[in-house]
């Protein structure tokens, strides 16, 4: 996949408290719009900043469904960071091949009890003690969570359809296909909420291709029986962070 790079705090067609999110969910439907702030060497504002980090976590909590994504992150490395995923390939694509991936791995491990995290190896802890980072994307000063990432409601609340009902509408029951298109809710807290309608097909699961009326495909989930929680690709990987 191709990198892309966003040289603007505003771009027309996203909202002002998401917009760094929202790159990242259209990069990955295919848009060939810019995804992420600034390479090295340009200024980054306080927008991008957050833009930056909101877009790395959006895909942690929301698409891979990691309740702890520093262990995910830390499990994947310790693979060797092998492409067994579309998206692990596009966060090592863009921040590892930024060199900040670590900071946000080191960030996860430091704070690994503010988050709700497992407990990360001494040689994991040490390790993060001694990552470098950018100071225009520093994750590891001025306090525990400068960027103020949130959980998966928080960060997927702003994807919504203000005005309209969400749909849930079964397609194919033989393969077990869904649409879901977004409503007033957040589209994570929306479709959980709606997922008990649909039909029973233990010990199978439903495969819902979800959409905003406003930036389009967000991806095909899925239900894990195991966590609960949403995600989008392998299970195996889903449960690398859970």
């Amino acid at each position: 996949m191709n990198r892309f790079r966003l040289v603007e705090s505003e771009l027309a067609g996203t909202s002002t408290d998401s917009w760094g999110i929202e790159l990242v969910v259209r990069a990955l439907a295919g848009s060939r719009v810019p995804i992420v702030p600034t390479p090295a060497g340009t200024a980054i504002d306080h927008t991008q900043y957050l833009a930056y980090w909101h877009g790395l976590h959006f895909l942690t909590v929301a698409r891979l469904g990691w309740s702890d994504p520093g262990k995910g992150l830390r499990a994947w490395c310790d693979l060797g960071r092998p492409s067994i995923d579309p998206t692990l390939e596009f966060i090592s694509a863009t921040w590892g091949r930024d060199q900040t991936l670590d900071a946000y791995i080191a960030w996860a491990a430091i704070h690994y009890q503010n988050l709700g995290g497992d407990v990360p190896s001494g040689q994991w802890l040490e390790r993060s003690r001694r990552v470098r980072e950018e100071p225009a994307l520093s994750l590891l000063q001025g306090g525990s969570n400068p960027p103020h990432l949130g959980e998966v409601e928080d960060e997927t609340g702003p994807i919504n359809d203000p005005g309209y009902d969400s749909v849930l509408t079964v397609t194919d029951r033989e393969r077990r296909h869904a649409i879901y298109v977004t409503g007033e809710e957040g589209f994570y807290e929306g479709l959980i909420r709606r997922w008990g309608e649909l039909p029973d097909v233990s010990p199978r699961n439903w495969r819902v291709g979800v959409f905003n009326r406003r930036l389009g495909f967000l991806g095909e989930y899925r239900r894990s029986r195991t966590t609960g929680r949403l995600y989008v690709g392998k299970h195996s990987v889903h449960m690398l962070g859970n």
